[in-house]
Parts: structure tokens; C-alpha cells; sequence
């Protein structure tokens, strides 16, 4: 089951309120901290052999958000719109126009999206796992087999040579490579994979006892529909603080941090998991402090296709919140860089 985070019709497109698991500069720190992480190994050099000499880890990173540019037409054309003065980030990509179209289109609606959700290739960045839920399972709200643990395992399953499973479409290796060092950093942002179900007024709702199907009325849509004042909580936790960005005056206390961060036992094949689980348990400390007031607004679903309304909830936060999202983000951050390192480096082993 995929929970829509917001509707995309006949037409998608980047605009400047769109969310992402972390905003650009915070992809690009978790691609920069993972090229550091491999330097001098075999993974080092498989990276450059797929990027070329003018691509680097923290500028593809950010790939599958500036992909997300492409416009499908009402004739059925897929072009790729970019605004460099909203989306300085796709500048180096400019050459990947014809790739950015080549991947939206073979990955729109292949997944068999219901009424109001994404398109399949927005549903691969995120689950919307229920607060409550201990760990990831299969066949619960907020999964299915194009969330972002499956969008994890298909990617490495191309870079391992074999073919991407449904319902993904991967062309190559170089695609792969861009999707994972993406992928892996949505999958540590705490509201990116857990979510809050909920009446209008606030009221907990028991997702599985509703059946199948988006809950279009119920999810907050990973912190989406959350409002602090103005701003969505989902967008607060998106950005990162200056000092975190690659040359920032904290950045070498990510790398420092990533380094002590081993990866998971077991199979390479088995890791997104494992780092969904990790992510669910952090959201709760995440989600803990949050306050959802009673009252909410039913607002239209800009654009839409459903007759279908979600509500916004207005949130009370505690004086030290910021605090606590700025730790977590650091450790996410940290984590991110260091899994998709060793990602890298399990796929591509020393000799």
C-alpha cells in the first residue's frame, strides 16, 4: 500500500514547496561524505569509472529530486523543464536532460498508482510507516513493493549486475548508481519514512482495520499536512543548518562520525532494511515531542484528481525541538554517508 504525499495529475513537475527527504545541500553532504569514506578503495574507482571525470558523488546525489523536472505533456511527450534561479543544485546534471526523461517515463505509472497518488518514480523516495509500528514488514500501511526499501535493493541489484525487478525500470548501471546515492540518504530523514495517522481531530486511526488503499484522509503524509504556524514540520526537518554543508564549520564532525559507523551484518541485499528499522526507531523521537492540536482545516488537494480532502493539523513543539531535530539530523546525516559507503564498497569489494 503507498500513502500519496501529494497528487500529481496528468502533470508533474518541481516547484519550490515540493518536499524531499533532505533538501539539496543535505544530499549533496551525504554524497560528499561517502566519496570520503571510499577514497583509495576498489569502490573509489568503480564510482569514477561510472561517473566520468566531470560527476561526483555529492552532485548526483541529488539526481532522482532533479529528474523529478520532467513534464508530461497532454500528447504524451516527457520533456524536462529546468529552473536554474529554484534549483541551483541541476545545473551540473544539464547534460542529463535526456536521461531525466528516459527515467520518468519509463517509470510513471508501470506501479498502477490508485486515484490521488503519485506517480510511480515520487513513491520510490519513501514509506509512511505508522508511528506505532515497531520495524518494517511487508504488508502493512505505508509499504509496498516500490517504497523506498525496494527502491534501495533494486538499485543495488542493477550495480550487482543483475536486472532491476519489477516494477522498477533501471536502464544501467549509471542510473542505479545515481538512484542509490539518492535513495540512501531519503531513507534516514525520520519523517521521510513514518507517518501519522489520524482523524480531523486528531483522534489515532487504526490504518490496517480500514482496509487497502491510499488513506488519503488520515496520513499526514510524513510530516507533510503537520503545520508549525506556516511552515510544514516535513519542511523543517528537509533543511539542514549551514554548518552541515560540505564546507561547513561541522561537515569534517559528519565524516569524523560516519567513519565510526559500521554497516549491517549479513547479506548486502538485506541492509535497507536494516536501516528502515533504525529509521523508524529514531522517527519516534522525532514524532515524541509533537503536539497535534484538535482542530483542523479540510483544504482541496492542489492539483488534484480526487474528490478527496486532506486536512492539515496545526502542531505545538517544545521550546528545545530544534535542538533535538538538529541532533538528529546530524546522526542521520552521519548514518546516510556512512551507508552508502559501505554500500559501495560491499558491491565493490578490495581486491
Amino acid at each position: 500500500m503507498r500513502i500519496a504525499r501529494y497528487l500529481a495529475g496528468g502533470v508533474i513537475a518541481l516547484s519550490a514547496g515540493a518536499c524531499f527527504a533532505w533538501g539539496s545541500l543535505g544530499h549533496e553532504a551525504i554524497g560528499e561524505i561517502a566519496a570520503r569514506l571510499i577514497a583509495g578503495t576498489n569502490a573509489e574507482q568503480q564510482v569514477k569509472a561510472i561517473l566520468g571525470p566531470d560527476l561526483t558523488l555529492a552532485q548526483i546525489a541529488v539526481w532522482p529530486d532533479c529528474a523529478k523536472g520532467v513534464v508530461r505533456h497532454t500528447n504524451g511527450q516527457f520533456e524536462y523543464i529546468s529552473n536554474d534561479n529554484a534549483y541551483k543544485e541541476c545545473i551540473p546534471l544539464a547534460g542529463e536532460k535526456a536521461a531525466f526523461e528516459s527515467y520518468i517515463k519509463r517509470n510513471w505509472d508501470q506501479c498502477k498508482p490508485s486515484p490521488g497518488e503519485e506517480k510511480c518514480h515520487a513513491q520510490y523516495h519513501y514509506m509512511d510507516v505508522e508511528t506505532t509500528y515497531p520495524s518494517y514488514e511487508d504488508a502493512v500501511a505505508g509499504v509496498s513493493d516500490h517504497d523506498i526499501v525496494h527502491s534501495i535493493d533494486a538499485a543495488i541489484a542493477v550495480l550487482q549486475g543483475k536486472p532491476a525487478p519489477s516494477p522498477y525500470s533501471i536502464k544501467d548501471k549509471a542510473e542505479a548508481l545515481r538512484l542509490l546515492a539518492h535513495f540512501a540518504g531519503d531513507i534516514t530523514q525520520p519523517l521521510h519514512t513514518v507517518s501519522i495517522y489520524m482523524t480531523p481531530d486528531a483522534q489515532p486511526v487504526d490504518v490496517d482495520k480500514q482496509g487497502p488503499g491510499p488513506h488519503l484522509d488520515t496520513s499526514s503524509e510524513g510530516g507533510n499536512l503537520l503545520m508549525d504556524g506556516t511552515r510544514r514540520l516535513h519542511a523543517e526537518w528537509d533543511n539542514i543548518p549551514a554548518y552541515f554543508e560540505i564546507g561547513g564549520s561541522k561537515f569534517d564532525d559528519l565524516v569524523a562520525q560516519a567513519r565510526t559507523i559500521p554497516a549491517p551484518g549479513g547479506d548486502v541485499t538485506t541492509w535497507s532494511r536494516s536501516w528502515a528499522n533504525d529509521t523508524i526507531a529514531v522517527a519516534k523521537d522525532a514524532y515524541g515531542p509533537v503536539t497535534v492540536e484538535p482542530h483542523a482545516a479540510s483544504v482541496p488537494r492542489k492539483p488534484t484528481n480526487t474528490p478527496k480532502k486532506a486536512t492539515k493539523w496545526q502542531i505545538d513543539l517544545p521550546d528545545d525541538y530544534a535542538d533535538t531535530r538538529v541532533r538528529i539530523q546530524q546522526q542521520q546525516l552521519a548514518k546516510a554517508g556512512a551507508n552508502l559507503a559501505n554500500v559501495l564498497k560491499a558491491i565493490w569489494p578490495d581486491r
